[in-house]
């Protein structure tokens, strides 16, 4: 089997491609890569950059949100206790 566009391929038969920079690897195909929608959060070799999970690296990691296509941390929020007159 040739190796995916987005992969390298050690070689072997035991060996597996792993995904290049800018590049999703699926768990369900070993085979199948996808070029991620922003190249610098997808590093390679099956991993997020920091701060994005998921598939193709597009969500957010936990007390995060999306803005302009970047992950930015959500703002701590002081909650105020407000008398009634």
């Amino acid at each position: 089997m040739p190796c995916p566009v987005g992969g390298v391929c050690a070689g072997g038969k035991a060996s597996l491609p792993v995904t290049l920079p800018g590049y999703y690897g699926f768990a369900t195909d070993p085979y199948e890569f996808e070029e991620c929608e922003n190249a610098d959060i997808c590093p390679g070799n099956f991993t997020c950059g920091e701060n994005y999970r998921g598939n193709l690296c597009a969500r957010c990691e936990a007390g995060r949100y999306r803005f302009n296509g970047a992950c930015e941390e959500c703002p701590k929020v002081a909650l105020v206790d407000i008398e009634r007159f």
